[in-house]
């Protein structure tokens, strides 16, 4: 079974698979390794949650790709952790207990970036936003100027476009 949602995405050189369902055709073989048990707990979270705060399923699977490669354990070397990789003032701001526990980092990252997504207006700035923060976000639009060579990039791998 093959989710509408589910579209492979390819972000360098692999194609992101979540969702398209091939947990079926394995279901008869078990046990299922526990990396593809977590990766399937990933897909149903990112599934729920963009629905749940009006985000389209396929952006907010290529934002937490993008952010940890779906790894829960994740650390930037800018100190960004989890799989939704929040700094640890933002996960406070955000009530976010723990960013290591997907159960609670991709709930409280869909729900921050709809929030964005209504503050700014759309997507590609709410990714933005996300990546470089709202205040740096905020300050180009009111300033103009450039963003981040970082954030045009990682809203393009998001987006597939830049950010207006």
């Amino acid at each position: 079974m093959r989710l509408p949602w589910a579209t492979p995405v390819l972000l360098g050189g692999f194609v992101l698979l979540c969702g398209l369902g091939w947990v079926t055709a394995v279901q008869a073989d078990p046990p299922r390794p526990a990396k593809q048990r977590l990766l399937d707990r990933v897909c149903n979270l990112i599934e729920a949650h963009a629905d749940q705060n009006g985000l389209p399923k396929d952006f907010f699977a290529r934002l937490i790709w993008k952010e940890s490669r779906f790894d829960p354990s994740a650390v930037s070397p800018v100190g960004a952790e989890g799989i939704a990789q929040f700094m640890p003032g933002t996960a406070k701001i955000r009530g976010l207990a723990n960013s290591f526990d997907i159960e609670q980092a991709i709930p409280a990252s869909a729900k921050y970036l709809a929030e964005m997504k209504t503050g700014f207006g759309n997507l590609g700035l709410a990714a933005a936003a996300y990546n470089a923060g709202e205040s740096r976000v905020s300050r180009w639009l009111s300033s103009g100027g450039f963003l981040p060579m970082e954030t045009e990039s990682y809203v393009l791998d998001i987006m597939g476009e830049p950010a207006d």
